[in-house]
């Protein structure tokens, strides 16, 4: 597994989605496994969100953090976006 097929390589399954950016996918391609691995280590999984939970983690917290900065991150992006479109299309009318 390699440093930019990590979050590939370890999330293929049904059902599943992922945003993947160019040098990911070619990453991917090059040197990644396309393999059900979704559902691999479930029992090991299981037992580390167990003992993450006994340590006081907040699994929940986490979560709503990592959904809340993913969101702004997109969201960030697309006003980006539209700014710089919006600043070609005024460019352009010069």
């Amino acid at each position: 597994m390699g440093l930019y097929t990590m979050y590939v390589d370890e999330l293929i399954g049904p059902g599943t989605i992922n945003t993947i950016p160019p040098k990911t996918l070619a990453a991917f391609q090059d040197h990644g496994t396309a393999n059900l691995t979704l559902e691999k280590g479930l029992d090991e999984a299981r037992a580390s969100m167990e003992q993450l939970q006994s340590l006081g983690v907040s699994l929940t917290k986490v979560t709503d953090e990592l959904e809340e900065e993913g969101v702004r991150a997109f969201a960030d992006s697309y006003s980006d976006l539209l700014d710089t479109i919006e600043n070609r299309r005024q460019d352009s009318t010069i």
